[in-house]
């Protein structure tokens, strides 16, 4: 799980000064907290159907495609970030 202590952190020790940046920063850490539990809710649903994901040849060509997808996309934002 994503650890948020250091944008609670953050918050905290900026908050008489900047409450503004304070407050943006509590809200990272709250966002933090709520993809970590997507994640960690996404993962349980693959550990559970695990078995019936990878049954067919479709979901084998699904995720060949998707790390051909990912690969795509890391060198396309790399050449991006270079520029």
């Amino acid at each position: 799980m994503m650890n948020n202590q250091p944008f609670r952190f953050y918050s905290v020790s900026i908050s008489i000064l900047q409450p503004a940046l304070s407050d943006l920063f509590k809200e990272l850490a709250d966002e933090e907290m709520m993809h970590a539990k997507q994640i960690e809710l996404l993962q349980n649903i693959f550990q559970q159907a695990q078995e019936g994901f990878t049954e067919t040849p479709q979901s084998e060509n699904i995720n060949a495609d998707f790390l051909q997808n990912k690969e795509a996309a890391k060198r396309f934002f790399n050449k991006k970030h270079l520029e």
